[in-house]
């Protein structure tokens, strides 16, 4: 649950609307992966939308 937690603030910070709600479908994800490499490809998406967001942000 902490993880949860992290991962919410991360994308709260990132400004991603919604942080709970994304961030508790991407830690579910991780959770249930089946395998390492299903756990790798959720933990990369987590990366990749506070990545975009930010990248996004500063093209503004």
């Amino acid at each position: 649950m902490q993880l949860l937690n992290v991962g919410v603030n991360l994308l709260a910070s990132a400004g991603i609307q919604n942080p709970h709600q994304t961030g508790t479908k991407l830690y579910q994800g991780i959770i249930l992966a089946k395998n390492e490499e299903e756990m790798n490809s959720f933990g990369g998406n987590f990366i990749a939308t506070i990545a975009s967001h930010r990248h996004w942000e500063k093209q503004i």
